[in-house]
């Protein structure tokens, strides 16, 4: 009798087992379906995009402007723009969001940054570095890692992990020299 109780546990046991990974399995499916229709839903409404990754960034309901601007940055037709927007309008923001978006895709090799300063340059750099050094979430859905070698407010490397390739980002000021950048 003492052996059949035991051998009962075991079988009980085992099948309570499968079925904790049965639906350990389930939710990482759930887990992995919500994530690649997150991506998915991300890549065309950059609002969302901007909303979901950086929440701590874009905590204010955005103007009807933005969707305006962003169907100008997301137009692959529309190569070179020009967006004129009055003071507070988040032109740096959504221009630092737009270069974020671009690296997460994989759309973009190299971004420079040019700022009337190098050190305004450095800054929207040092935003990118901020998010792929602490954002978890936003690295962890893109599979972005930094590269230690060239890790500074000045010079990103930044790797792909889909995409496997790096992504350069670099801030220079308009009157500094741009001769001997190699990547």
């Amino acid at each position: 009798l003492l052996r059949s109780v035991k051998l009962h546990g075991a079988r009980h046991a085992a099948t309570a087992s499968a079925r904790l990974i049965q639906s350990a399995l389930k939710r990482l499916r759930d887990l992995a379906d919500t994530r690649c229709r997150i991506v998915a839903h991300a890549a065309i409404d950059s609002i969302f995009f901007c909303r979901h990754f950086f929440p701590k960034t874009f905590r204010q309901e955005s103007p009807g402007f933005h969707r305006d601007i962003w169907a100008l940055l997301d137009d692959p037709s529309a190569r070179y723009i020009n967006i004129q927007v009055q003071r507070d309008g988040a032109k740096t923001t959504l221009l630092r969001s737009y270069a974020a978006k671009r690296i997460a895709y994989g759309l973009s090799r190299t971004i420079l940054y040019i700022g009337a300063s190098q050190d305004k340059a450095k800054a929207s750099v040092g935003w990118i570095k901020t998010q792929v050094e602490r954002n978890k979430h936003f690295t962890s859905t893109f599979g972005l890692t930094p590269s230690r070698n060239n890790w500074t407010n000045e010079r990103l490397q930044i790797h792909h992990g889909a995409e496997e390739s790096s992504i350069w980002v670099i801030a220079l000021g308009i009157t500094g020299s741009v001769r001997g950048i190699n990547l």
